[in-house]
């Protein structure tokens, strides 16, 4: 999917937009921001406040929890378009 071809029906396809009517996803797509990230290139970090949810229109995003005092990583999940990430820490206020 090229940025031209970003669309906000990406939210009505997405978790969280299956029950948007098309006139609700074209105004969250409006007021979203697109932004791109390189392979590597973190969201968040675990533990943090959120500021923000994430709509992931292409690629992968790999979750992760840090292990033995977070020297070491596990992989938790990975994710592709479509995926909402940093959703429950909005909703919950919870970091």
């Amino acid at each position: 999917m090229t940025k031209q071809e970003i669309s906000h029906q990406l939210w009505l396809k997405s978790v969280v937009g299956k029950d948007l009517s098309d006139g609700e996803a074209r105004e969250l797509f409006m007021i979203s921001r697109r932004e791109r990230y390189k392979k590597g290139d973190k969201l968040f970090d675990e533990g943090e406040q959120a500021v923000a949810l994430f709509l992931l229109a292409e690629g992968t995003v790999e979750i992760g929890k840090s292990i033995g005092g977070g020297r070491d990583r596990t992989a938790l999940a990975s994710l592709h378009a479509g995926a909402i990430v940093g959703e429950m820490s909005l909703l919950t206020k919870e970091k």
